[in-house]
């Protein structure tokens, strides 16, 4: 293969995005979910800033990784129909 100055990387696999994640399906659900509405409450000043850690639980929720997680060796992911 020809390589070209200023040409474009090759794709990400999927396979090197999920080995990398380590939140499951329904946690990154509850994450996306309590990070809008603490998100939305503190926008909305109904609470205090401190609600701004929802922008976290959106952050983890999407990317499906959790750095703290990652420290303490925990993973709620299901790979290959295992626990």
């Amino acid at each position: 293969m020809i390589r070209y100055p200023g040409a474009l990387p090759a794709p990400v696999r999927r396979l090197d995005v999920v080995a990398a994640a380590n939140v499951g399906f329904v946690d990154c659900l509850i994450r996306i979910a309590f990070g809008l509405v603490l998100t939305s409450l503190a926008v909305d000043e109904s609470v205090g800033a401190w609600a701004y850690v929802g922008l976290f639980g959106l952050a983890t929720g999407t990317a499906w990784v959790c750095p703290l997680y990652r420290v303490l060796g925990i993973s709620t992911l299901q790979r290959d129909g295992s626990a």
